[in-house]
């Protein structure tokens, strides 16, 4: 899925980004798999430390002013629960400055505890190194956000994806500057940008943003505002309701139907993005146009013969009844997707309100393959609060 979202978003390969930046802010989650520990295999995690990661932070100051590292964070209850246990468990090893390697880095990193650990590590290493009195790291440490240097500090935020977090940095760091770049390889992070593009525009127009996103062994250069331009700003707005429409962590996917596919339908179908549009605007506030956009959208993923039908239910009949196709490729049922819209839609867009459990309906949570009710929460999980985290998006 990530690969196929990447793709469908069309980007100008002639463009070439700058070499020098104000800031650099990183998913550290995608770092650290970049920069495996085998490296330094039969050393330390001081070792790894010293000689791995922190002369890439070094590095990054030396084009930068400013690096921001944004870790996830790992919490018991949790949406994305289920899709973490699908990425597997590895082999749970104490975490020290004279704690040994492990000879498989992957496996070490599949265990949440293990990454919890050494992204604690990390963030108290950091703070103990001498940086010049020009250069700036900020760095996450669960609701903190670590600072080293002379620049303002950033208050505590209390959002668990580092997707999220990101722009959290990104709207701090562009109060004092503009043109920065940001580290990834989740596609989400993209979406998230995209969506608030208007956001970091109103705050900072002179604001240009590049993305270093990392896809296997290669990085491709991905100029953020050239993006935006292209697709506009009502479909930069609804971008990121229309990935969780179409298939996200926390919500079901058509199956068979990728995101190159429907990424070629939205173009087919803009009054679809301009009614997502509409619920950034005015969040919780849905309205039957929506309904109708999307019936047929759904109809028309499904069957080329339904451009004009807005029933969802007469095209599985239509679908069913033909015996050469296969009874898994017929969409779901009316009742089905209309729940998991309603469900979207009172999230508002990603990056406005992290994802939270109780802002997802109890369908969702059952239909995504999460095997998670209600019952699963029985203390009411809450949304990240306005007061734990002053920049609420």
């Amino acid at each position: 899925m990530e690969a196929s979202t990447s793709s469908a978003i069309s980007v100008d390969e002639e463009l070439v980004a700058p070499d020098v930046y104000d800031f650099i802010i990183i998913d550290g989650g995608v770092l650290i798999h970049s920069l495996p520990g085998t490296t330094v295999q039969g050393k330390t995690f001081d070792s790894y430390f010293d000689k791995v990661f922190c002369p890439r932070v070094r590095h990054d100051l030396k084009r930068s002013t400013r690096v921001d590292i944004v870790w996830d964070q790992y919490r018991a209850l949790t949406i994305k629960g289920g899709t973490r246990e699908k990425r597997g468990t590895g082999i749970r090893q104490r975490i020290c400055g004279t704690a040994k390697i492990p000879g498989n880095w992957q496996n070490f990193l599949a265990n949440i505890d293990n990454k919890k650990e050494l992204f604690s590590f990390l963030s108290r290493k950091i703070t103990e190194e001498h940086f010049p009195d020009e250069k700036n790291v900020y760095i996450t440490a669960g609701d903190q956000v670590h600072h080293v240097g002379n620049s303002p500090p950033m208050d505590q935020c209390n959002h668990e994806e580092a997707d999220t977090r990101v722009l959290v940095h990104l709207l701090h760091a562009l109060q004092s500057s503009s043109l920065g770049m940001v580290y990834t390889g989740d596609t989400d992070v993209v979406v998230i940008l995209l969506s608030n593009f208007h956001r970091i525009k109103a705050l900072n127009p002179a604001a240009e943003i590049w993305i270093s996103f990392k896809a296997g062994k290669t990085t491709r250069m991905i100029s953020l505002n050239t993006i935006a331009t292209n697709l506009g700003t009502t479909t930069c707005k609804a971008m990121a309701l229309f990935h969780a429409f179409t298939g996200s962590d926390s919500t079901s996917s058509f199956k068979f139907k990728g995101k190159r596919s429907c990424c070629t339908l939205m173009h087919e179908v803009p009054s679809l993005m301009e009614q997502f549009a509409t619920i950034v605007d005015t969040p919780f506030q849905t309205s039957p146009r929506l309904k109708e956009v999307a019936t047929n959208f759904v109809c028309r993923l499904y069957s080329n013969e339904s451009n004009e039908v807005n029933d969802v239910d007469l095209v599985r009949m239509k679908l069913f009844s033909l015996k050469t196709r296969d009874v898994e490729r017929i969409p779901p049922t009316s009742d089905a997707w209309i729940n998991i819209s309603k469900g979207v839609s009172s999230k508002r867009a990603s990056g406005q309100q992290p994802t939270c459990p109780c802002c997802l309906s109890t369908t969702q949570l059952t239909m995504g393959g999460r095997k998670m009710t209600a019952s699963c929460f029985p203390f009411g999980p809450r949304c990240p609060s306005p007061r734990m985290c002053s920049t609420w998006l």
